[in-house]
């Protein structure tokens, strides 16, 4: 079975933006490092969110708030191991 790590983050205002603390904990388990690439997802009918950390070289993984169901977490996760072909094309344009 697959073990999974969860933590709640931090929101914080930077200027005119807004910003997600990662503590050291979670940064050490995870592998993210700065400059990694975070894809952010909102589904505006039911009002969910998502962010998606690209891991080095292989499958992603995603971070998600707690206000998305299951069923949107998996539909994300199969389309993103669907498409990671195409997906790491476009990345190199």
């Amino acid at each position: 079975m697959k073990k999974t790590f969860s933590k709640n983050q931090k929101v914080i205002k930077v200027g005119n933006s807004y910003a997600i603390t990662l503590d050291k904990e979670f940064v050490d388990k995870t592998g993210i490092e700065p400059g990694d690439n975070i894809e952010t997802i909102y589904d505006p009918q039911s009002k969910k969110a998502a962010l998606v950390v690209r891991d080095k070289g292989s499958a992603s993984y995603s971070l998600t708030t707690n206000k998305i169901s299951e069923e949107f977490k998996k539909w994300v996760d199969e389309s993103l191991e669907e498409d990671k072909e195409m997906l790491e094309i476009l990345s190199k344009i």
